[in-house]
Parts: structure tokens; sequence; C-alpha cells
């Protein structure tokens, strides 16, 4: 089974191909008045994502959410990573 085949769903964008992940990260949010931080899990997707303003065009990595919880999520990148391996060597 190729990773083309292999459906992601996200925490709020909806599904993403597994193939067009190319890395995949936890991080803290900053607390905000009122809001406690959170861990992140996210995926960054081989598409580019831009956004213009007053000075110019800004292109940058695209980020998508698949989790959030109160304690760090240690092991959740590498067990995401060796699971989508496992799929990808799959027939």
């Amino acid at each position: 089974m190729g990773l083309q085949d292999v459906w992601i769903a996200t925490l709020s964008d909806g599904l993403i191909r597994a193939d067009h992940v190319t890395g995949i990260e936890s991080h803290q949010t900053p607390a905000l008045t009122g809001k406690p931080s959170r861990w992140l899990v996210d995926v960054t997707l081989a598409v580019p994502a831009g956004s213009g303003s007053g000075d110019g065009w800004e292109v940058s990595q695209l980020h998508r959410t698949l989790a959030q919880t109160d304690v760090r999520p240690d092991a959740a990148p590498e067990a995401l990573a060796r699971r989508l391996d496992e799929l990808r060597r799959r027939d």
C-alpha cells in the first residue's frame, strides 16, 4: 500500500494524504490570558503556503495540527513516523 492511499484526519482542516507529509513535530503553544498553554502534534506538508501584506508576499511551509493535549506528547512524532513507514512498506 502506498501512502497515497492513506489519509490522515487533522484537528480542524479535514483530511490530508499521508504521502504529502514531509515532517512531524510537537511543540508547545504560548499561554495567553485566560488560555493555558497546550501541546500540539503537527505535520508539515510538501505544499508551500503563501500570504500577502502591504510589505510583500511571504511563502512558508504548510503546517496542520493533528492533535493537542495538556501533556507533552514525547513519543507521538516518532510513533506516527514509524506507523507511516510501516504502511508505506505494505503491499
